[in-house]
């Protein structure tokens, strides 16, 4: 090995991590304070609380994913010591896992909203047990994380650990770690990828064969006129929403492919009994660093199309203030309330004396 090519490599791997992590704590920090506000103006609006649950899971990849792989490219060796080596391993998968799972509840809300229009009135309670389904699927599948990493010792070295996969170093068969692997690939990935398909491919149709016949007679008469245009407002607030989920979606499919590719490909030539198909650690490393940019530019995404940003960030100072001034005063009144109460029953004990 080029010794000064591995550091020059080294460096570039640690300035992109610092540069993405610093993009996706802006953004993502940032937009946890848009969507807190909103939803304290606005209660339970159905594409918040989803927005709400997006940016908790890449809220998960940017300060448990990022930092972790800064600091071992630093270090280049495990300090952490195996409890904490199987935990952020269970989150490495977790924020992923959860960030596909809701973007799937994301899509398939999309779907009902427009094939079923009556259901958003239960909307909301649908989207909590939709949500209810994505963690507790993403905790099973990052579950068996914990099991697979443990911290082993360099062979000539017994102080320098990794927090490697238990197959690395003969306590597991690789076929189980491989399996997972497999299940991991689909969660994340290719189910997420057919329902996407479905539901967008069902809202194309509902939008198609829409019969517009009927509402040609709304103009009959100017109170219907009035029905007419709040359907028509109605509609392009549903494209819009439509448009920032496809751009979600477009924008997860276009980072997650390369990498599942390499990793079809990988699978497939694990099979054989001739390994052909050779895919340096450095291309895989640069396409999964490339799939975690997800979580680093969906805040932006997102934000772009649901909320006017010059105007949030304008209002959110004051909001904030206001927020903790009047946190403040609750805390002050509740203090005050509870002294009275203490010199109260001190009263009442001194006279009983």
């Amino acid at each position: 090995m080029n010794c000064s090519n591995y550091t020059v490599q080294l460096r570039k791997d640690i300035i992109c991590h610092i540069v993405l992590f610093c993009f996706a704590a802006v953004g993502n920090v940032g937009m946890l304070l848009i969507i807190y506000r909103n939803l304290c103006i606005k209660h339970t609006l159905r594409v918040f609380i989803l927005l709400l649950h997006m940016n908790i899971a890449d809220l998960i990849v940017t300060f448990e994913y990022l930092p972790k792989q800064i600091l071992h490219s630093i270090t280049k060796y495990w300090y952490g010591g195996i409890v904490l080596c199987k935990i952020t391993r269970f989150f490495d998968i977790f924020g992923v896992s959860l960030s596909s799972a809701v973007l799937v509840c994301m899509c398939v809300d999309r779907w009902l909203s427009v094939s079923r229009p009556f259901s958003v009135f239960n909307g909301i309670e649908r989207n909590k047990i939709m949500l209810f389904f994505a963690w507790s699927t993403a905790f099973l599948i990052s579950l068996p994380q914990v099991g697979i990493f443990t911290v082993a010792s360099h062979p000539c070295n017994e102080k320098l650990t990794q927090c490697v996969a238990r197959d690395y170093v003969g306590l597991l068969d690789s076929r189980y770690v491989l399996a997972y692997t497999i299940a991991t690939a689909l969660y994340i990935y290719f189910l997420p990828l057919c329902v996407i398909v479905c539901c967008y491919c069902r809202i194309h149709y509902t939008f198609k064969t829409l019969n517009y016949s009927g509402e040609s007679s709304l103009y009959n008469n100017s109170r219907i006129n009035l029905a007419k245009s709040y359907t028509l407002k109605l509609r392009k607030a549903k494209m819009k929403i439509i448009r920032m989920t496809w751009s979600i979606v477009t924008f997860f499919l276009l980072c997650w492919t390369p990498y599942y590719a390499a990793a079809t490909l990988h699978f497939i030539d694990t099979g054989r009994s001739q390994k052909n198909i050779v895919i340096p650690s450095i291309i895989v490393k640069i396409l999964y660093m490339f799939a975690t940019t997800n979580s680093s530019f969906n805040a932006y995404v997102y934000g772009y199309f649901t909320f006017n940003i010059k105007s949030e960030l304008q209002s959110l100072p004051t909001f904030l203030s206001t927020k903790f001034a009047f946190r403040r005063r609750k805390v002050e009144k509740e203090l005050i309330r509870r002294k009275r109460l203490i010199v109260k029953d001190t009263y009442c004990m001194s006279r009983l004396k």
